[in-house]
């Protein structure tokens, strides 16, 4: 894994959503800021954070094969 450049290290911070956000939180024992679960509107508050330069770039687990009831706004996080 590469390192971290030092410039970027005190500014870099992480944002999630619903059950998946929180499982990484316990497990990676970071700090994180914490938005709703996906479907209550959580993906669209990651897409206006996006829009307003306040993420850099997205990580986003799914499971394609399972229906979603907002896969509009999930559809719309992977354009």
């Amino acid at each position: 894994m590469g390192e971290v450049q030092p410039r970027h290290a005190g500014a870099s911070s992480i944002v999630r959503t619903g059950t998946t956000g929180s499982l990484l939180a316990k497990e990676l024992e970071l700090e994180i800021t914490c938005l709703a679960s996906g479907p209550l509107g959580g993906d669209m508050q990651i897409g206006a954070k996006i829009s307003q330069s306040e993420i850099d770039f997205l990580i986003f687990f799914w499971d394609p094969l399972e229906p979603q009831p907002h896969d509009p706004d999930i559809k719309a996080l992977l354009r």
